[in-house]
Formats: C-alpha cells, structure tokens, sequence
C-alpha cells in the first residue's frame, strides 16, 4: 500500500527505471561484456547466461536469472497499479 501511496502521490509510474540502480548501494547499473566479468561468475553461470549488467559504483554483477520473471512480474504489477490492497 505505501509503494502504491508514493508512486500515486508523486506521478512516478512513468518515471520509474526498474532493474537500473544496484540492490546493494543503489549506483547506476549498466550493460557489460561478459569477458569483462567473467572472472566474477561460477562455471554454470558463466556457460549458460549471455547477458550481464554491472554497478559502476560498488561492481556487483547482475543478471536474469531464475528469480527474474518473479521481479519483474511484481514491478509491473506496482507500475500498473494492478496490486490488490491485501
């Protein structure tokens, strides 16, 4: 209720960014070569995932995993208003 009270309140539906700032120090989170990064990644990981971004403050390395749709399905249903009051 209070995420939809602030996007609501202060018009940020359309302003809003998901998935660009870091979870962990909230810096700026852009594209990155997975041979920049590789180094960073576990074997599996490394063989089966293609598409990396990265914090340009703190240099966590992010990508879509199994968690992903999950995320992203919850962030649209708050940009979309669509969450029920409960």
């Amino acid at each position: 209720a209070q995420v939809r009270e602030v996007l609501d309140r202060l018009d940020l539906r359309k302003k809003t960014k998901p998935f660009s700032r870091c979870l962990l120090c909230n810096g700026l989170v852009n594209k990155v070569a997975k041979r920049d990064i590789s180094h960073h990644l576990l074997p599996n990981t490394r063989q089966n995932v293609f598409e990396f971004r990265q914090c340009e403050t703190c240099h966590k390395v992010y990508w879509q995993g199994p968690h992903y749709a999950n995320m992203n399905a919850l962030v649209q249903q708050f940009l979309a208003g669509d969450l029920s009051e409960n």
